[in-house]
């Protein structure tokens, strides 16, 4: 009689997979033509927000909490994605995938060490996704932080001993980043069980956010993310105040941005 039972909640448990799996409104991943988004024949415009605490809640206005950091949970994920829909929103920008900070305490984050990652966390980012293809709201997701919110190129370099200057250049760096964007684009979604690189919810992937990089690193970043995924447009994130001109030029960026 237990065995049936395990078997009953295994056959649920890919039935519900299944399920999530087919319910994408999604039909195609958005594309450029001729300097404009496409969803299939037909151009893809919108104006929407960014939302940093869809992915992790680090808000704690009171300050009462030295380390008020947790997960969004399901209804808040469903909340902000309904009310982008409500306004007529199409697109929400997440913030990056936070990075733990060696000087700081014990809280969830995603990145916890260079090629070491909590699958706990990376569930909610699965849920996120889930509920972006129910709902029909698509997604632009940056990997690396410029500053120190949320974990970025500083934690990074704290990770190794280096400063954070050296993140542009360092080789070890360089690798340590590869390896977080490596395990995200090729992450099977624990919920649905399609991998991120297949996952039409995703507008984009942004190199980062506000970033002050060099050329060099933007250039070996993106040919390093397109040569994972060939499906999803890629973005350059650098800095808020101008558009980097080589990356008008450079093969693998599809989207320039600027804050």
């Amino acid at each position: 009689m237990r065995m049936k039972t395990v078997i009953v909640i295994l056959v649920v448990m890919a039935l519900s997979m299944n399920l999530y799996a087919q319910e994408s409104v999604f039909k195609n991943f958005i594309t450029v033509k001729d300097g404009r988004l496409m969803d299939g024949d037909k151009e893809f415009r919108f104006i929407s927000f960014n939302i940093p605490n869809l992915n992790y809640v680090e808000d704690e206005f009171g300050y009462e909490t030295k380390y008020p950091y947790r997960m969004p949970d399901t209804f808040e994920m469903t909340d902000a994605l309904e009310s982008i829909k409500q306004l007529g929103g199409r697109v929400i920008r997440v913030y990056t995938v936070p990075v733990k900070n060696i000087h700081g305490g014990d809280y969830p984050t995603y990145v916890l060490a260079p090629g070491k990652f909590d699958e706990e966390s990376f569930k909610t980012m699965d849920t996120m996704l889930v509920l972006a293809n129910k709902i029909g709201i698509r997604l632009i997701l940056p990997f690396v932080n410029n500053w120190q919110w949320m974990g970025g190129r500083p934690q990074y370099a704290d990770f190794r001993g280096k400063t954070k200057d050296e993140f542009w250049t360092d080789s070890t760096l360089i690798e340590d980043v590869k390896a977080t964007i490596h395990f995200v684009i090729n992450r099977t979604n624990t919920v649905s069980g399609v991998k991120y690189k297949d996952d039409k919810a995703i507008l984009c992937w942004e190199t980062g956010n506000e970033l002050s990089c060099p050329s060099s690193w933007t250039e070996t970043i993106c040919r390093y993310i397109k040569s994972l995924d060939q499906n999803h447009l890629l973005m350059d994130g650098y800095t808020w105040d101008t558009v980097d001109k080589n990356s008008l030029n450079e093969p693998s960026v599809d989207i320039v941005t600027t804050h």
